[in-house]
Formats: structure tokens, C-alpha cells, sequence
């Protein structure tokens, strides 16, 4: 029900956004393009558990089922119109013959473009918890921390124990142009490194493949880097494992006495990030067409974001 409501939500959104936005006001004979930011990870199986060399949990069926739920379910509900009960019920994927496999013609084509949220690859496993409890549909449990997790061979990670995989970025553009024939805008995309260690090459190498889905035909308005500053990450608070920011702080410096900061109370260093992002973005795309500061406001705090979009 909780599921069915954000998508009704979202739907109602659109109608409404698109029925009130309806002046042309840059001449591009478009006078409104809507859309959503949506997380989505590649995926791929874990390491399947074995007991004396035989095989005795395989996490196959686990990865595919937790894809299709947490990166497909909603994009196929608000372009294609389907419900998939069936699936929630029986982790039967897309099995469009079932009497509650849906299609809601009013669902349909309810964005114009899809906000893509890329961070990792991440290897998933069959849970028993998991499959056990209400939420069996999200399919299985990825490994958060692969720094804890030594049994599973993996390649770089960032400081939270993210894989730093960027073919995934370029795996999952295309799937948006192949699956569902919508632009697509990349609403975050960075790297956990507080010693700006992977930073540079990083965004070197995502923006990279962001350009080679543009040569084979993905239509990708904009990139959005995660993020300006060192932020609160909600499950990590301000652990320097943590820092995202294209401009690092360090909280260890200043008054620390119970006093409110003054403006330079804390350092502010600029990042190898900082300085490759704007590089690269020139050198891939030969137009910088805006660069815009905008702010997320989480409670009284507000954290600054930057926005680079670009043309091809």
C-alpha cells in the first residue's frame, strides 16, 4: 500500500507540475520537462556460501530479484504502467500473465526524464532475514562494508567500504535509453575519500563513461556532482569516512569550546575533485554552459550542492 501511494503520489505531482507549467519561457518549444532522482545501483551476485567445495547457497536469483525491485519497480510503474503485485507476492519478476500483473494507463509516461543516482557495485546474497520477513520483494542484502567483508573479492573501495565501479554508471544510463527511452540526468554521482586519495580519478573516469553512453546515443541533459562540501551523511554523521565534499572541512580546527562558529572558524580546503571536475567537464563536453550553486536545507543546517551541467 505504502509502495502504491508513492507512486500515485508521484503521479498526481507530474499531472499537476505539467498542467500549471505549461509557458515555453526559454524557446525550446518545451515548457516543462519533469522528472525524479532515483538511486540505482549495478548489481551482482555475492559470493556464493559454500560447505567442503559444494555449493549451498547461491545468490543468483537473490541479485536479480533485489535489481529489479530496487532499481526497475518504480521507473516501470510511472513509464510503463505496471504494477507488479505478482512480484511482491511472489517473487515472480514481470510475470505479465498473472491476474495481478497491472497496467494503469494512468501511470503512463509520467516523467520526462529519469534523475539517476549512482554511487557503487554492489554484491548481493540470499537472506534469511530478508527472506523471511514482510519486505522479502527488496530480494536479498547487499554487503554495505566490503572493508569487513573479506570473503568476497571486490575491487577499490572508498572509505565506507563502497566498490568504486564506474562501467556500472555507464551500464545503468543505457539501460534507461534501452529499457525505457528517457534522457537522463545524473543527479549524484561521487566518492567517499578523506584523504583525496581516488577523488580526481574518480570523476575522471565516471565522466568518462558518461560520455562514451552519450557517443552511442544516450541523451544525458546534465551531471550533478555529490557534493560541494563535506556534508552530514545521515547513517554516518560527520565521520570523516564520510567526506564527500568537492571543498573538505576540517571540524578538528577552530573554537570547539560549546561556541557557535564564526565564518572562519573552520578550514575549507579545496580538493583535487574540485579543480578535475571542472577539467574534465570542459574537456568531454567543450561547453561549460552553467555552473549553479544551489543548497539542501536538512533541518536548520544547509548544505551547498553543485550543479555541473553540460552539452555534448
Amino acid at each position: 500500500m505504502v509502495l502504491h501511494n508513492l507512486i500515485e503520489a508521484h503521479v498526481q505531482a507530474y499531472n499537476k507540475i505539467t498542467t500549471l507549467d505549461d509557458v515555453d519561457a526559454d524557446g525550446d518549444s518545451v515548457p516543462h520537462r519533469v522528472g525524479f532522482s532515483h538511486l540505482m545501483m549495478e548489481v551482482i551476485q555475492a559470493q556464493p556460501s559454500k560447505i567442503l567445495g559444494m555449493t549451498t547457497k547461491d545468490n543468483t536469483e537473490a541479485a536479480k530479484n533485489f535489481a529489479y525491485f530496487v532499481n526497475d519497480y518504480f521507473i516501470n510503474a510511472v513509464i510503463n504502467g505496471e504494477e507488479d503485485l505478482n512480484y511482491l507476492n511472489t517473487l515472480q519478476r514481470k510475470n505479465e500473465d498473472s491476474d495481478a500483473f497491472i497496467i494503469h494507463k494512468d501511470w503512463k509516461n509520467k516523467a520526462d526524464f529519469i534523475g539517476l543516482d549512482y554511487y557503487r557495485r554492489v554484491y548481493v546474497y540470499h537472506s534469511n532475514i530478508v527472506s523471511l520477513s514482510s519486505a522479502r520483494f527488496v530480494g536479498g542484502a547487499p554487503i554495505n562494508d566490503l572493508n569487513v567483508e573479506t570473503n568476497q573479492p571486490h575491487g577499490i573501495l572508498n572509505d565506507l567500504g563502497w566498490e568504486i565501479y564506474p562501467k556500472g554508471l555507464y551500464n545503468l544510463v543505457m539501460q534507461i535509453k534501452t529499457q525505457w527511452n528517457k534522457a537522463v540526468l545524473i543527479t549524484e554521482n561521487g566518492i567517499a575519500d578523506k584523504s583525496d586519495r581516488y577523488r580526481a580519478p574518480f570523476i575522471v573516469a565516471h565522466l568518462h563513461e558518461v560520455k562514451e553512453a552519450i557517443i552511442n546515443g544516450a541523451d544525458v541533459i546534465g551531471y550533478l556532482h555529490w557534493s560541494f562540501m563535506d556534508n552530514c551523511e545521515w547513517l554516518d554523521n560527520y565521520r570523516p569516512e564520510g567526506k564527500f565534499g568537492l571543498f573538505s572541512i576540517d571540524r578538528n580546527n577552530g573554537n570547539r569550546n560549546g561556541q557557535y562558529h564564526k565564518q572562519l572558524d573552520l578550514s575549507r580546503q579545496k580538493t583535487k575533485g574540485a579543480v578535475m571536475i571542472l577539467l574534465c567537464a570542459a574537456k568531454i563536453t567543450a561547453i561549460i554552459t552553467t555552473i549553479t550553486i544551489t543548497t539542501t536545507i536538512i533541518g536548520r543546517v544547509v548544505f551547498p550542492v553543485i550543479h555541473t551541467f553540460y552539452n555534448e
